[in-house]
């Protein structure tokens, strides 16, 4: 275990000759992250890899020549480190002011201020005004797509976002444009993001340090109040969410703990189906032909007169197929040992007419999502995922580069079916 152990010697910005240890073959930076030393950094994320393109991350090695970015320099054993001498420090500010000129970095009037990358370096950084004059000119904001605001001008060209869709997706959505002083992130050929086969899964907007990258349905809302756990009610994967919550009203949803997106429904959709005007949001009875409010406690002692009286050979409980398992769970208990009758029905059942009995025993065999990761073979039957349950996905693609054979059975074009080993197309009736 020593063999695999490596020291640094790090002087810091509140220390000097600190000894911490690592493990070899991790980079600079992800030993100083262990140890708890903190470094700026803007285009590096610990779930992508390095790039080494903001040269924030910037330390002095000795016997090293220049500045070495620490997210690509690979940490060897003895070495004394740097972070923030005084000429590490100067290259920082500079490299933070030329982002300033050639952006459009206004702090007021920008929707993530006070939670912006950029801005906490600046700050932390002293950084009040740029030295450099610019020619920039801001350039106009792309919300061409359904979801997502797109602001050149406050982009940083850090590439998370590009890297973030490489890692997820077997399309690659987004890429650098055009070259020099030019250069901006866009898709192949300007395309919009429904041609380029976007799934709008939200990960990239996640991704950005800035505020290059907005979510259209909750751009002016300004900071949320809060996050509550929940499961998106969409359909039977039921993945964690988080709610994101402003004023008493749910403004957006964010992937759960270890998830690395939704798909669109999770992502845009659970803000729409809880606002909706026509939602339910009391409790109703009918009364004399008509919907009359009520609350919970009335509600369930009319409801319990009525089931009161009902054989159970009278009785019949369907259920929605969008439920997740524990309200499956709970329905079945509830006609079983409540009502005396027989299962409940799935509103789905219709759709499998006589093969509702296979199907049933074909799903009682099923796996989580879990078990892609020592897979062999894959076998997709009917499965798009690009808008409908895309969190398979990054499972897939990650299942592909270990490996794993996929197979697939669908009609027409669709996502697995451009990667997959084997692509089985049948013909319509």
């Amino acid at each position: 275990m020593a063999k695999d152990m490596i020291t640094l010697t790090v002087n810091g910005k509140d220390f000097r000759g600190k000894k911490i240890q690592g493990k070899r073959g991790q980079t600079v930076l992800e030993v100083f992250r262990a140890n708890g030393i903190q470094v700026p950094t803007l285009c590096y994320h610990p779930k992508m890899p390095p790039y080494g393109g903001c040269r924030l991350c910037i330390v002095e090695i000795e016997n090293m020549r220049g500045l070495p970015p620490s997210c690509t320099t690979p940490a060897t054993d003895g070495r004394i480190v740097n972070t923030h001498s005084e000429k590490v420090v100067q290259v920082r500010k500079t490299v933070l002011e030329l982002l300033l000129a050639y952006g459009d970095h206004n702090c007021l009037f920008c929707e993530q201020s006070g939670n912006c990358e950029l801005q906490n370096l600046v700050y932390e950084h002293g950084i009040e005004k740029t030295r450099f004059q610019t020619t920039f000119v801001p350039k106009p904001k792309d919300d061409t797509n359904p979801f997502i605001i797109r602001d050149q001008s406050k982009c940083v060209l850090c590439g998370r976002c590009i890297r973030v869709c490489e890692s997820l997706h077997f399309t690659n959505i987004l890429t650098y444009a055009r070259r020099g002083s030019q250069t901006r992130v866009d898709t192949n050929f300007g395309r919009t993001h429904l041609e380029a086969g976007c799934s709008f899964c939200g990960a990239c907007i996640d991704a950005c340090p800035t505020g290059a990258l907005w979510e259209k349905t909750r751009k002016w809302y300004g900071a949320p109040d809060g996050e509550v756990a929940s499961v998106c009610p969409f359909c039977s994967l039921g993945c964690e969410i988080r709610l994101v919550h402003k004023n008493g009203s749910v403004i957006g949803a964010l992937p759960g703990e270890g998830l690395p997106a939704l798909c669109v429904k999770g992502r845009f959709g659970v803000p729409e189906l809880v606002n909706h005007p026509d939602r339910l949001k009391d409790v109703l009875h009918v009364s004399a032909g008509e919907a009359v409010k009520s609350d919970w406690n009335e509600a369930s002692r009319l409801a319990a007169e009525v089931l009161s009286g009902c054989a159970p050979d009278d009785f019949a409980l369907i259920v929605s197929a969008n439920c997740s398992s524990e309200d499956f769970y709970v329905a079945n208990k509830f006609t079983r040992q409540v009502m005396r009758s027989a299962p409940v029905y799935l509103s789905a059942a219709a759709r499998y007419r006589g093969g509702g009995q296979a199907s049933a025993r074909l799903l009682a065999l099923s796996q989580p999502l879990e078990a892609l990761e020592s897979a062999d073979l894959i076998f997709c039957l009917g499965l798009d995922a690009q808008y409908y349950q895309s969190v398979v996905e990054p499972r897939l693609r990650q299942a592909k580069e270990r490996g794993a054979k996929l197979l697939t059975i669908h009609a027409g074009e669709h996502v697995p079916g451009r990667f997959a080993d084997v692509w089985l197309q049948p013909q319509p009736f």
